[in-house]
């Protein structure tokens, strides 16, 4: 996570791919979510995926940054 990534309250590695040959998804990212790895699934295509965060905590590191540059 760009702020702090101790924020995030859930988060999946997946293997992710640009699909580039889809005749309606060329270009477009494709984040496998089941939970099969095995053979086949190298894992220097996986990412890291936030999907929950801490809201009130990003908000206010947010604020707090924004405030220190402004002051």
């Amino acid at each position: 996570m760009l702020v702090d990534p101790t924020a995030a309250t859930e988060v999946l590695t997946r293997p992710v791919r640009v699909e580039l040959r889809g005749e309606h998804t060329r270009g477009t990212t494709v984040v496998d979510r089941r939970d099969n790895r095995g053979p086949g699934r190298p894992e220097d295509t996986a990412v890291r995926l936030v999907l929950g965060v801490d809201r009130d905590r990003v908000v206010r590191e947010v604020l707090d940054g924004v405030l220190a540059v402004v002051s």
